[in-house]
This record gives C-alpha cells, sequence and structure tokens, in this order.
C-alpha cells in the first residue's frame, strides 16, 4: 500500500483540521474515534480507487493518537465497508489481474470480437478526408521498399524516417508452424511497431512477439485450436511479451499493430494507434481501432491503472503519451497496458483482389481508411512493395512529420 503524501506536522489534505479529533482524547475512545474521522473521510473524498481511499486512511490513522490494537480494529471494520461500497457487484481487481484476465465461453468471445470490428467500423465512419493523395514515389525517394512471400502471401513493406531526426519504427513479416498434438498449423504474422522514445522496445518487440504467439497458442489450445484459444493467446502473448521488456528502456515504447492467418482466419490484435484495415475488393474495412486516451473507454481503463489523462492538443496519457496503449512506458507506473483489442474474419469471406494493410500513425495522421483502401484498389496491379511505397511517399508530400511505415499484402 502506498501512504498518502501528508503536509506540514503530518496534516492530511483529505480531512479537514476541525473535523479531526483531538489527539488529548483517552485511549478508550480510539477506535470510535478514528472509525467517525475513516468514515467522514469515505463520505466527503473524492470519488477515486480503492488506493486512494487506503492510503489516506492510513495516513489520518498514523497522525492520531492511536494505539496498534485501535488501529487493527477499525481495519476489520471499515475497509471491507469501502470495498463493498465502490463495487458491490464484483470484485476490485489489481492492475496484475486486469493484465492477465482470460475470457472464456464461445458466445463471450464471439461478442466481443463483434463489438471489436463495430468500434473499428465507427472510428472510420467518423474519418473525414484528410490531405492524403496517392502518387508514385519519385526516384530519389529515400524509401526502403522490400518484397518477398510470406507463405503464398505476396507482401510488400516501406519504411522511410521522414521529418523526425531518428527512425524508430520496425516491421515483422514471419511464417511459422504451429504444433499442438503433432498437427501442424501454417502461421502467417504480420506487424508493424512504431517507437517513441527510443528505437528499443519496438525492434525487442519485432523480435520476440513470434516466439510469444507461438508459446501462447500452444497453452490456450492444448486439444486443438478454437476462437476462445486463439482470442486468448493473442492477448495474453502481447501481455508475456510486454512483462519481459527490460527495465534499462522504461521510458521507451511501441504501439503494435498484428495480423496473424491461421487455420482460414484473418486475425487482428491491435496495441496503440498503428491501424490495420482490409481493401476488401474495393470496399474498405477497418480491422483495427486506434486507442487513443481522450476516447472514453480507454480513459476508463488508464484511470482504473492509477493514471490521468490530461486534456490537450492531443490529450495524454499522465500529461506524457499520446495513446492509451502500448508495449513499454513502465515509467508511467502501469498507467498504460498493452493488452491488445482482438478482431478475425474468415478467409472465405474476403473476395479475391483484396489486400491487407497496416500501417503506423505516420500514415493515419493524414490520411482515411477509405483513402487508402480506394489507392491500393485502384492500383491493384502494382506489386505490394511499391503500393508501399507509394503510400509512405504520398503520405510525407501530405505533410506526415512522423516516422511512415506501410505494408501491404496481396490476399489470393
Amino acid at each position: 500500500m502506498s501512504s498518502t503524501i501528508l503536509g506540514p506536522q503530518g496534516y492530511n489534505p483529505f480531512l479537514p483540521a476541525s473535523k479531526a479529533p483531538s489527539t488529548t482524547q483517552k485511549s478508550g475512545d480510539d477506535t470510535n474515534s478514528l472509525i467517525q474521522g475513516l468514515s467522514y473521510l469515505y463520505q466527503n473524498a473524492p470519488k477515486g480507487t480503492v488506493r486512494t481511499l487506503a492510503s489516506a486512511a492510513l495516513g489520518y490513522a498514523l497522525t492520531s493518537n492511536t494505539t496498534v490494537s485501535a488501529v487493527s480494529a477499525v481495519a476489520g471494520y471499515f475497509f471491507p465497508y469501502i470495498l463493498e461500497k465502490l463495487s458491490p457487484s464484483q470484485p476490485v481487481l489489481k492492475i496484475g489481474d486486469r493484465e492477465n484476465k482470460i475470457q472464456v465461453g464461445a458466445a463471450n468471445i464471439q461478442t466481443r470480437l463483434a463489438g471489436a470490428l463495430q468500434n473499428a467500423a465507427k472510428q472510420m465512419a467518423q474519418e473525414g478526408l484528410n490531405a492524403f493523395k496517392y502518387l508514385n514515389a519519385i526516384s530519389t525517394f529515400p524509401g526502403h521498399p522490400q518484397q518477398g512471400h510470406v507463405g503464398p502471401y505476396e507482401t510488400g513493406v516501406c519504411h522511410a524516417q521522414g521529418r523526425r531526426p531518428t527512425m524508430e519504427d520496425e516491421h515483422l513479416a514471419s511464417s511459422f508452424a504451429l504444433d499442438i498434438q503433432g498437427k501442424k498449423y501454417p502461421i502467417q504474422l504480420f506487424g508493424i511497431f512504431d517507437g517513441h522514445g527510443g528505437p528499443d522496445v519496438s525492434k525487442f518487440v519485432k523480435q520476440h512477439l513470434a516466439n510469444e504467439v507461438n508459446a501462447a497458442l500452444k497453452q490456450h489450445n492444448p486439444n486443438g485450436l478454437t476462437d476462445e484459444g486463439i482470442w486468448n493467446a493473442l492477448k495474453m502473448a502481447c501481455v508475456s511479451l510486454d512483462k519481459k521488456i527490460p527495465s534499462k528502456w522504461a521510458n521507451q515504447g511501441s504501439t503494435g499493430t498484428i495480423a496473424m492467418i491461421l487455420d482460414g482466419k484473418l486475425w487482428t490484435a491491435n496495441v496503440g494507434d498503428s491501424r490495420t484495415v482490409l481493401d476488401q475488393a474495393g470496399t474498405p474495412v477497418q480491422l483495427s481501432e486506434d486507442a487513443k486516451p481522450g476516447d472514453a473507454r480507454y480513459e476508463k481503463g488508464i484511470k482504473n491503472r492509477n493514471g490521468v489523462v490530461m486534456n490537450g492538443l492531443p490529450p495524454r496519457v499522465n500529461g506524457i503519451l499520446a495513446v492509451a496503449r502500448a508495449f513499454g512506458d513502465h515509467g508511467l507506473n502501469g498507467a498504460v497496458s498493452a493488452r491488445p483489442k482482438i478482431t478475425m474474419l474468415p478467409l472465405k469471406s474476403i473476395p479475391k483482389e483484396s489486400h491487407l494493410v497496416l500501417c503506423c500513425d505516420g500514415v493515419w495522421d493524414v490520411a482515411s481508411t477509405a483513402q487508402v483502401v480506394k489507392a491500393v484498389h485502384a492500383n491493384r496491379n502494382e506489386s505490394p512493395a511499391t503500393l508501399a511505397k507509394n503510400i509512405v511517399y504520398s503520405a510525407l508530400l501530405a505533410g506526415s512529420t512522423d516516422n511512415l511505415s506501410a505494408m501491404v499484402v496481396k490476399l489470393p
């Protein structure tokens, strides 16, 4: 338990001096007086976490002339009352409990998957037209396009440092086999990771994500693949990876937008404000939702993790971080989570001449989902590497001031 910060001579800022019991009272009255003082505290303190109330109560107890037995009696009497009042229908979760929570039930998982897609679609619908205009990159453009196959999928990626003094973006395009009870499932794993505060966390995520996903899929699908098992595996792979980020990078972090093709389904997992979208034969489908601190749903989670959102342009977690979910950023003391939002589409529902597009927020700062999808589909005969390069180039010309990364995957 963290103690309340006390002012001069043990002044407790949660309790007006006029209401504080006298420290000269008889010790026999200690218990009742302390209960009265804490009751006043509970009724008048600003709404906050159990930690805030408990810390203030402890601070008051330490500044009162009470015996150890009196404090023990009050603890047994009063704190269960606080817990009951603050959360009558469900237990109060510690930060670690929130991070490691597993969801069960096929219907529950399908509801969550549908809800995540709906939230992404709602965000797309609220976007207006931005400055982005798709153009062919000039020959001297210093982008770094790469082309290759990930399993059967032709894939292209391009990065550019842009107007930033350093480059902190990374990408992953990997194929490996998942072995469950002797049955092998091919996996194609894609990701764009947008670092902040330095390049180390984005590199760490790139290097270790595939191993974490592989291990989590085995753990949560011991008897064969299920949507429930895959959903939980993607959640916990990101949480587990986040815990392993070295403490020396406490002031660095990274977003991550991840796409995985497994057993005939396209899964996405999104941490932060990089974004995955689908050119569904010309129809734009946003598969991930940007996690922004100004969104009331994400702000609630930040407050539950003992953080604050300071309003500005843009709103920032603890006045520092402009994304509501991230890998790393451990210097914020748990205020941001690496638990991703998950979506899923069956591959059979995706028509031919479709493309998967993953970009960092340097692109989405100046382009909408609809604009990028329209450009990709109109130029679908170009290679994925050329499409990625032109997206990055066009975002730079549209005025983006961030690092720029784009990945395009051609879906057969």
